[in-house]
């Protein structure tokens, strides 16, 4: 990301706006999951009748009504997509517009005496319209098209290997357009630059004897030179719009093919008996819960600053005089941040393992015990077996049910707080 930023010669608000936008088109991405799967229900509760089973009424009414929430919020979610990336990019393009001409302001007289007016106009003009266009429907999509791939894909690996060997049959065909056709993008984008560059000093010539034009009635076939220039910057801007819209387009439509065909594969394994729910619902037990809800657990944001972290630790031994500093959603997060993330994370498992061992002792099954935990030090509700939804914890004996209470209630307050009460320095403060 840091060598993108150079490239398209992006401020420190432009790149923090590229990662939005970027965060944006992902979400958008994730909300087009929702109305597939709503569609993959109800084609499968209309086939019933094929089946031997009847179509309920109740169910298509239900599936209508998550339909009708979808399109809210592939909406809103679209909304908020155009608002990161094209009003965004229109903005940093500005905000580029005015570096260069600042820059170019300062310049001595004598540069501009050595240099075509036409050549720096078309050059200055043509990077910024070329960079506002990767920064709004280029960029931005084509990333995130590959994160909410690759989140799918290792999210599905650890529940179903085939769904996700469905998903990321699309990721090789999708490097493979990109790769075969950056020769031919090159190629076309050097041509293009020349043919800018003829044309702008076709128009620079006629610009500058407009008076003789003028004065002595010249036209016709004298500016056939111009028209032709004109002619072949026309074309060669269709060609390489239509080069790099099928190339991209073509890469980012693959890409969501695969979700489309995950969804599918998915829906018939699960109608199918083949694969079960609960093992996905348990690992979102963990860290589903966003980072401002009143659900216990992890989280993702401490998961997102978790991975962040392990890679400044690793670029710290490959360069261990490399000053780096671990970003969280375009901020600088301090030291003590970090360390009181990383805290709670070995707290956390501490606890997790050492109530674990303490409620294993009722002699359940491993999978009643460890969501016992898990549904009550995450703030769940249910677990599985002999604490699912149709069960509870009455069978427990008083100790686990205590060690269970305050598995709850440390979830519930992020573990810290409930920990300060066993100090003694906290009781003679208060």
């Amino acid at each position: 990301m840091s060598k993108l930023k150079e490239k398209l010669m992006l401020s420190e608000k432009g790149y923090s706006d590229l990662k939005k936008a970027i965060t944006a088109c992902t979400i958008t991405n994730i909300a087009l999951l929702l109305p597939s799967m709503v569609a993959c229900l109800l084609f499968w509760e209309l086939l019933k009748p094929f089946t031997g089973e009847a179509i309920s009424w109740a169910a298509l009414w239900k599936l209508l009504g998550l339909g009708l929430v979808a399109a809210i919020l592939v909406f809103l979610a679209a909304k908020n997509d155009y608002r990161k990336t094209y009003i965004a990019s229109y903005k940093e393009a500005s905000t580029t517009r005015l570096r260069i001409a600042e820059h170019l302001r300062k310049l001595p007289m004598s540069f501009f005496n050595t240099k075509d007016l036409s050549d720096i106009t078309t050059n200055m003009m043509a990077d910024c319209s070329s960079m506002e266009s990767m920064l709004s429907s280029t960029i931005p999509p084509l990333i995130a098209n590959i994160i909410s791939v690759t989140l799918t894909c290792v999210c599905l690996a650890f529940f179903d290997w085939r769904m996700a060997l469905a998903i990321f049959c699309t990721m090789p065909v999708t490097f493979l357009i990109i790769w075969c056709g950056r020769k031919l993008q090159l190629r076309l984008f050097d041509k293009q630059v020349d043919v800018k560059l003829e044309a702008s000093s076709q128009i620079q010539e006629y610009l500058e004897g407009i008076k003789i034009i003028k004065s002595c009635g010249l036209g016709g076939s004298r500016f056939d030179a111009l028209d032709k220039a004109l002619q072949a910057m026309k074309k060669i801007a269709i060609k390489v719009e239509l080069a790099s819209g099928i190339l991209v387009q073509g890469a980012s439509l693959i890409l969501q093919a695969g979700l489309g065909i995950t969804i599918f594969i998915g829906t018939v394994l699960i109608t199918g008996g083949k694969i079960e729910l609960l093992p996905l619902l348990v690992l979102l037990m963990f860290f589903g819960a966003c980072a401002g809800s009143t659900g216990g657990g992890i989280k993702i944001s401490r998961i997102i600053i978790m991975c962040k972290t392990a890679k400044q630790d690793l670029m710290r031994v490959l360069h261990p005089h490399a000053v780096t500093t671990v970003r969280f959603e375009g901020k600088p997060l301090d030291d003590k941040t970090v360390f009181g993330v990383r805290t709670y994370m070995n707290l956390y498992l501490i606890i997790f393992v050492l109530s674990t061992m303490v409620v294993a002792i009722n002699q359940f099954d491993l999978v009643t015990t460890f969501t016992a935990v898990a549904s009550c030090l995450n703030n769940i509700g249910p677990g599985l077996n002999q604490v699912g939804p149709m069960m509870n914890f009455g069978a427990y004996s008083n100790f686990a049910k205590l060690v269970l209470i305050f598995d709850m209630l440390a979830g519930r307050l992020e573990i810290f707080p409930m920990l300060v009460l066993f100090l003694p320095d906290a009781w003679r403060r208060f």
